[in-house]
């Protein structure tokens, strides 16, 4: 539901069901992810996935949606949304960047 705000902590569960869960729990937390993921709006919910996710799989699938929606939609989005992603970007890298245990940590995320 995109008009209630995000539960990131449910996106971490999810993930942590594809890694744990029985092959029927599986089947259905993999059509909740594609679900989300083919939702036109789920890109604008990756600067707050990221930020909050605790989940490495849930912070790689934000990036996953983020790619998307520049592979396929960037020509189209107003050049405002264009610089907002850039900007975020940019900013995530030096935030994950500005210390070493956390480039460490994170640094799946940057490559």
């Amino acid at each position: 539901n995109f008009d209630a705000p995000l539960e990131v902590s449910m996106l971490d569960a999810i993930w942590g069901i594809m890694g744990t869960g029985n092959p029927v729990e599986i089947k259905q937390a993999q059509a909740v992810l594609t679900k989300f993921q083919e939702h036109p709006d789920a890109w604008q919910r990756v600067d707050k996935i990221l930020e909050t996710a605790q989940n490495p799989h849930t912070k790689y699938f934000a990036l996953q949606i983020l790619q998307g929606v520049i592979n396929t939609r960037w020509k189209i989005l107003p050049q405002a949304q264009r610089q907002g992603i850039r900007d975020f970007i940019v900013n995530f890298v030096i935030k994950l960047s500005s210390d070493e245990p956390t480039l460490r940590s994170q640094k799946v995320l940057v490559h």
